[in-house]
């Protein structure tokens, strides 16, 4: 499968007035040798050190550095693997322009693990941002492809009703009291019934990257195939978000 999309490795902090040309670096080999076969299984235009202008200056984040090595390539061989799990009609429907691979990035102070761009099609990474919790990292990397994947093909409008698939009474906020085990129907689940995390409570869009995301993991998906026999509400967002994604790439049959 043939793709384009631009990797890019930064060497600046995020701001404004880049200089045209950073002194040569010796690459490690294990990141040339990854980038390398990301570009031959891809069609993966691979930029070294060069930040794209279009990144919002509200990010702020610091580069790789040479003993971020070991780390950046863990999380390139991460995001090879979850790359693989998507067909090229995917990859057609999104049209990526570029993943940048960063550290310590942040969004207005709050701190962020990924960050899309939809009018840039751009998604940053935070490489190094829960490298003890590999699932997290996985999970992010479908999260905000899926935020791209919406953004890209108007699909807010087709999920219009979303909100009405709801509990009675619930509106979309940040949980912060919330307490575990008060789901009626699923113990271990958050405790708003149609809800796969906490972080899905915080808005519609959010709560539909964190099922696909979900989904695009065996070993999570597996959970939320068992949730939603008991949950209705969680049940028929994932009939439908499952739909609408199929509906516009037909290959993603199977794999969510």
């Amino acid at each position: 499968m043939k793709r384009r999309v631009l990797v890019l490795f930064l060497c600046c902090v995020s701001g404004w007035g880049w200089p045209a040309a950073l002194p040569a670096v010796e690459e490690h080999p294990a990141i040339t040798r990854l980038t390398t076969r990301i570009q031959d299984e891809f069609g993966i235009r691979i930029i070294y050190r060069e930040v794209p202008e279009e990144i919002h200056p509200a990010i702020v984040f610091s580069p790789p550095e040479p003993q971020d090595d070991g780390a950046l390539v863990k999380y390139l061989i991460l995001l090879q693997e979850e790359l693989r799990r998507y067909p090229e009609c995917f990859y057609q429907k999104i049209r990526l322009e570029a993943i940048v691979l960063v550290k310590r990035q942040f969004y207005d102070s709050r701190p962020l693990e990924g960050l899309y761009q939809r009018n840039t099609r751009i998604i940053v990474f935070d490489f190094l941002r829960n490298q003890e919790h590999v699932i997290k990292q996985r999970l992010n990397v479908h999260h905000e492809l899926y935020h791209m994947f919406e953004s890209q093909n108007g699909l807010a409008w087709r999920f219009r009703d979303w909100e009405s698939m709801n509990v009675p009474g619930f509106a979309y906020h940040v949980p912060e009291t919330l307490q575990p085990g008060g789901n009626p129907v699923n113990y271990f689940a958050p405790p708003v019934q149609g809800f796969v995390t906490y972080y899905a409570m915080k808005n519609q869009a959010e709560d539909r990257a964190e099922i696909f995301a979900a989904l695009m993991i065996a070993s999570q998906r597996r959970v939320v195939l068992r949730w939603i026999k008991n949950d209705p509400v969680l049940r028929e967002k994932v009939n439908i978000l499952r739909a609408e994604v199929i509906g516009l790439c037909p290959d993603m049959e199977g794999r969510l």
